[in-house]
């Protein structure tokens, strides 16, 4: 069970409803990966949310951010990992887009041209 600074406290059904939503992984603290997952190349800032989800899809972020929206979670975006503006606290969503963006430009690199 996680809880925090926030109005709800996250339970098991609730965890396996956001695992069953998204598509990407969904990590926990203690999580294999979730060190991984919340690291940034700004060693200044150390983010530690109360879930992480590794949004694959769009749809991963739409159902992420209407998740924490319902339980009135605060939410950053793990975009690239240079920045620390997003840091929102221990019981925040952190959503991690590497994967998506990893999944975009490699989509990009493979409809150009061989000559480039």
């Amino acid at each position: 069970m996680i809880s925090g600074m926030s109005t709800t406290t996250l339970g098991e059904p609730d965890l396996d409803q956001l695992r069953r939503t998204v598509t990407g992984p969904v990590f926990l603290p203690g999580d294999d990966g979730y060190d991984e997952e919340r690291a940034g190349f700004n060693l200044a800032v150390q983010q530690e949310p109360a879930v992480i989800v590794g949004a694959v899809t769009a749809e991963d972020v739409a159902a992420a951010v209407r998740f924490a929206a319902d339980r009135r979670m605060p939410i950053s975006v793990h975009a690239t990992g240079h920045g620390g503006a997003g840091h929102r606290g221990e019981d925040a969503m952190m959503i991690s887009t590497r994967r998506y963006w990893l999944r975009m430009r490699l989509s990009i690199s493979s409809r150009a041209p061989a000559s480039l």
